[in-house]
This record gives C-alpha cells, sequence and structure tokens, in this order.
C-alpha cells in the first residue's frame, strides 16, 4: 500500500484529498494544528505543527511515508 502524509491535513484543501486519495489506494497520515471535530475513515491524524520540527521528524520516522502531499501554508 502507497502511504502519503498530508500537511495540512485538518485544513479545508487538505479534508478535500482525502477521499481521492483513499479511493486511490494510499494509507493517508495527516498532520495540522488543529484537531479534527469527526474521525474520518481511513486517515491517520497526527496533531503538531510545521514549526516544531523535532515533533515532525519524529513524525516522518514514525509514519515513513512514500509521498507528501504539502497543504500547509
Amino acid at each position: 500500500m502507497k502511504r502519503v502524509l498530508v500537511t495540512g491535513g485538518s485544513g479545508f484543501i487538505g479534508r478535500q484529498v482525502w477521499n481521492p486519495l483513499h479511493t486511490r489506494g494510499f494509507e493517508i497520515h495527516a498532520t495540522g494544528r488543529h484537531p479534527l471535530a469527526d474521525d474520518p475513515p481511513g486517515v491517520v491524524f497526527h496533531p503538531g505543527d510545521l514549526i516544531d520540527c523535532a515533533s515532525h521528524r519524529a513524525l516522518l520516522e514514525r509514519v515513513k511515508p512514500d509521498h507528501l502531499l504539502h497543504l500547509a501554508w
């Protein structure tokens, strides 16, 4: 399975890519500053801030994504 990390995953654009990625067979990991109100099927959410380099380095080591979709502003 292909694994993707979506930055800005809790934002408007980030949420729009979940379904297309899921239907194409991706394992979806998303990160964002704001927690999700719902628990979207097929998405593993990791709260965080891109400014915190150490936590995102650790996230990359845990998730080991094949692809990165950078949608954070």
